[in-house]
Parts: structure tokens; C-alpha cells; sequence
């Protein structure tokens, strides 16, 4: 191969390399403000369910309302395996306390 052809490639390679790694950059700004974004969604949910819990009476509601908020993170599932310490803390005050605590009204 000629050394004009592979001097080509050679700078084809370099340009591609610079494109790739600018979409490897955007994808990896992309996921840190997701992530950013789910803690913030994570301190939310467990602040405001430690103070619905502490509203209603509930013991611990701060130890429930933490691991509640980071069961959060799992799609769909994690709002309800969350929900289930917080219906059992809530079934020593009474079925009315689950009721609540478990529509976290």
C-alpha cells in the first residue's frame, strides 16, 4: 500500500475517532444528569413519604421513608417492595394506619 493511501486512512481514522468520542462525551453528560436526576427523585420521594408517614402517626417513619425513596430507583416494582415495610410498621397502630400508610395518603 502507498504511503499517500495509508497517510488517508490514517487521518480518516483520526476524524472518526474524534466523532466517536464526542457522541461517547454527550452520552456520558446524558447519563450523569439522568443519575442526577434520580436522586433528586430518590430524596423527594423518601422526605416526602418519612413526613406523610410522621404525619400519620406511624413509628420509624424516617427509617421507613429512606429505604422506600431508594427502592424508588427500580421501575415499576420498587413503589411497591417499598410499600410493604411500610404497611407492616403500620400494622401495629391498626388496619385504618395500613390503609393510609399503604395508599400514602
Amino acid at each position: 500500500m502507498p504511503a499517500v493511501c495509508q497517510a488517508r486512512n490514517a487521518a480518516e481514522a483520526r476524524s472518526h475517532r474524534c466523532v466517536v468520542l464526542g457522541i461517547v462525551d454527550d452520552m456520558a453528560e446524558t447519563l450523569r444528569w439522568w443519575l442526577v436526576g434520580q436522586v433528586v427523585t430518590i430524596v423527594v420521594v423518601a422526605l416526602s413519604i418519612a413526613l406523610a408517614l410522621t404525619a400519620l402517626g406511624t413509628p420509624g417513619a424516617l427509617v421507613l421513608g429512606l429505604p422506600a425513596g431508594l427502592l424508588n430507583f427500580i421501575p415499576y416494582l420498587g413503589a411497591f417492595v417499598g410499600a410493604v415495610p411500610i404497611a407492616l410498621a403500620a400494622s401495629s397502630e391498626g388496619s385504618t394506619m395500613v390503609f393510609c400508610s399503604a395508599c400514602r395518603c
